[in-house]
């Protein structure tokens, strides 16, 4: 059974490897898709088993990430590009800074970019909850309580 992550083990799992990265002596940028971006935007719902990133330059973060899988005991592929192929062909304005650590910004894809994945990846069930969240007005019509912007989650040291 694959270990389940809470979105505030997964954020602190991320926030490391960018401080690792740091500590290497390279800079990065780190872009956030599916649950664990999810998760960034609404942490009361998600949890998650990996994270789905594309770091860029390509190719400094592999050592890292298997060092940490075996710190922490995670799965070899908790830290993975596999939704890579759902990105769309955007330009890097098009991510929104959500943490910047010593070198390395993390970044995640826009509800929009993230439903588009969503849908393009066609996993019905799988994804029926994060489509639904996306296509979400700003308030939930049960309560007074605005999803989290953006602004809330940015976390820079």
């Amino acid at each position: 059974m694959e270990k389940v992550l809470p979105p505030d083990e997964v954020q602190a799992l991320l926030f490391e490897v960018a401080e690792r990265i740091t500590n290497a002596g390279h800079s990065a940028r780190i872009l956030v898709v599916g649950g664990v971006a999810m998760g960034f935007l609404d942490s009361d719902r998600r949890v998650t088993s990996d994270i789905d990133a594309v770091v860029l330059p390509a190719g400094i973060v592999e050592p890292i990430v298997v060092a940490m899988a075996v710190e922490f005991g995670l799965p070899v592929n908790w830290f993975n590009e596999a939704a890579k192929a759902f990105i769309p062909p955007v330009g890097l304005e098009d991510w929104i800074e959500v943490a910047h650590i010593g070198n390395v910004s993390i970044n995640i894809a826009s509800t929009e970019m993230l439903l588009a994945m969503k849908l393009y990846a066609n996993r019905s069930i799988l994804d029926r909850d994060d489509i639904t969240f996306s296509l979400m007005p700003a308030t939930s019509p049960a309560s007074s309580t605005p999803k989290r912007s953006t602004s809330d989650i940015t976390h820079k040291t």
